[in-house]
């Protein structure tokens, strides 16, 4: 197990993200203060009638206060810590546990030394053993468990008011406690922490989503407003532009709307309250195809020279999720293709392939070189990533002053193939 902190204890962990340690530290508060104060009622009990008998009866009484003052600041100060990790308590239990062995046989006679409470450091050292448990490390306990199974074998055996195999497993019930109990704890810190650590990197992933959510769902429309911004963009272009711009300004308002709504569910009853039908929305006539997760990407890219050869694949049905990643990623090639390639021309081509179908698009512009340049969010999220969450793989290809080629590669679903 991992431990923090100091070399005999452990370190705590606080704040909001760490709630599960904190109330198993607050658990274990409850269960020392509890202990002691039962420790320190049991004690209040028995002081009379051992003042009474005791040889040295201010000495047993004195001892007597100063473990009841311990019992004391061990309750207020978990109680106000909430945690038995802090606070001044443990190394004065530590002193007095090996203390009060020898002096409550020497204050006492013999015969109360085993078997009554008005002798009560068996009851006082046991409890000492147990709470280790909530501030020591395992090794530790062990030795100081060792010390006082020593003590009080080296006070009571000699005594001779019992048997050695009384003494013995008495002995051995400080080991038994300490060593024990201080794993159990241990362990259960260690799963507290393992809670949290989760906890926190279930945070930490569901922003990383949501962040990669909001960096798909506008890098497009970016896109389009940038190119609409720029005083070079021809005239014929802009008015595709708006086209595309009003899209997505749909998707951006169903992403504010937090709703994570598909695309084959925008443009009902929200695009063409502004004129704008199916078509415009990018969805397939009638089921999802190659051929249809590509012609939903061409649109609003009829600046671009695109030649289509979707004959030997076009008909493949795919499942509807990898259809809109498709028709996304698709877009997002096209988008760079406009934006960065200067292409002359631009063939689409679809074909089967064993794990189901193939397309790629192939530009005659300027390219570059992959080993140089980093690829950016568009072809490494949107179209590498993508692709990759929904079983498939992207491949780009490269050559400055050739062009560039990127393939996609998809499962089909599992469906008859539809006849031309």
């Amino acid at each position: 197990m991992r431990h923090g902190g100091l070399p005999w204890g452990h370190a705590p962990r606080t704040g909001a993200d760490n709630r599960v340690t904190e109330r198993v530290e607050r658990g274990l508060s409850i269960v020392a203060m509890t202990l002691r104060a039962v420790l320190a009622v049991q004690i209040v009990i028995a002081v009379p009638a051992g003042f009474r008998a005791a040889t040295h009866p201010w000495v047993y009484l004195l001892v007597s206060l100063v473990v009841l003052g311990q019992c004391l600041l061990l309750v207020v100060e978990n109680g106000v810590l909430k945690t038995p990790l802090r606070g001044h308590w443990q190394f004065p239990d530590l002193a007095l546990g090996l203390l009060v062995i020898p002096v409550l046989a020497w204050v006492l006679p013999a015969s109360y030394a085993v078997g009554s409470w008005e002798n009560w450091a068996g009851g006082y050292t046991v409890g000492v053993a147990t709470l280790l448990a909530t501030w020591m490390r395992p090794r530790p306990a062990a030795v100081y468990g060792v010390l006082l199974s020593a003590c009080y074998l080296g006070v009571v055996g000699p005594l001779g008011i019992t048997t050695w195999a009384t003494v013995l497993a008495q002995g051995a019930t400080y080991l038994g406690l300490a060593i024990p109990m201080s794993l159990f704890v241990a362990y259960v810190r260690e799963a507290a922490h393992a809670a949290d650590d989760a906890r926190r990197e279930a945070v930490e992933a569901t922003r990383a989503l949501e962040l990669e959510r909001y960096q798909v769902t506008v890098h497009d429309a970016v896109t389009v407003l940038r190119l609409l911004g720029d005083d070079a963009t021809p005239a014929d272009l802009r008015e595709m532009l708006r086209a595309q711009a009003r899209m997505e300004s749909r998707r951006l308002r169903t992403y504010l709307r937090g709703r994570a709504e598909p695309l084959t569910h925008l443009g009902e009853g929200q695009g063409q309250g502004e004129g704008e039908g199916a078509q415009d929305a990018g969805l397939p006539a009638e089921s999802a195809t190659v051929a249809s997760a590509v012609e939903s990407a061409l649109h609003g890219f009829e600046d671009l020279n695109v030649e289509l050869a979707l004959m030997l694949g076009g008909d493949i049905p795919m499942p509807l999720e990898t259809w809109e990643v498709t028709s996304r990623a698709l877009t997002a090639v096209l988008h760079n293709v406009r934006l960065h390639a200067d292409a002359a021309r631009v063939v689409i081509h679809a074909d089967e392939h064993p794990v189901g179908w193939e397309i790629t698009v192939t530009d005659d512009g300027r390219g570059f070189d992959p080993a140089a340049r980093a690829e950016g969010f568009g072809l490494r999220t949107q179209v590498r990533g993508a692709v990759a969450r929904h079983g498939g793989e992207a491949t780009i290809e490269s050559t400055p002053g050739v062009g560039t080629t990127v393939t996609l590669v998809g499962p089909a679903a599992v469906l008859e193939r539809r006849t031309p």
